[in-house]
């Protein structure tokens, strides 16, 4: 598997055996169907997942409107917030398709970092680059979201309130 995945996603190619050892050790191959979610917005984020086949979407409910971020296909490394806590989610990602991935107990993850135990040093190297770019990327995406909010108000004499946020 570790092969394929160096061939989908640049965190793999440059992820050493050791660091993959140790994914592999806290990780669950399954198998989810269309429409399960695999994190509810506003729940605790406990894994992070790998797709090998399949679509997960990331998703942002408010006010009743569904705002889709991004997708995942395989190669792709959804959650990766769950890395750096398991605090509530503030989106949710669904299998938009039949899937099969790989959940990483960041849990456990976290449980070996606070140990100071190599491996989880190992991954978070491994993932920080990944988890960067996708921070970047959302960034992107609420900036073109604030642009387009402002120009439906330009002249307006309204600003941005606490609510808009």
């Amino acid at each position: 598997l570790l092969p394929w995945l160096r061939s989908r996603n640049p965190v793999f190619e440059h992820m050493d055996d050791y660091a993959a050892r140790q994914m592999f050790q806290l990780a669950t191959l399954r198998k989810e169907p269309r429409g399960r979610v695999l994190t509810r917005q506003d729940q605790r984020q406990t894994h992070l997942y790998i797709v090998t086949e399949g679509t997960l979407v990331m998703r942002v409910v408010h006010n009743k409107i569904v705002r889709e971020l991004f997708s995942y296909e395989a190669g792709g490394v959804a959650g990766l917030l769950a890395l750096i806590d398991q605090l509530p989610s503030p989106y949710e990602l669904t299998a938009v398709a039949n899937c099969q991935i790989i959940a990483i107990d960041a849990i456990q993850l976290s449980q070996l970092t606070a140990a100071f135990h190599p491996a989880s040093t190992a991954l978070l190297t491994a993932f920080t680059p990944e988890l960067v770019k996708h921070l970047r990327e959302l960034e992107l995406r609420v900036a073109k979201l604030a642009q387009r909010k402002n120009a439906s108000v330009a002249g307006s004499g309204e600003t941005f309130g606490r609510g808009d946020r």
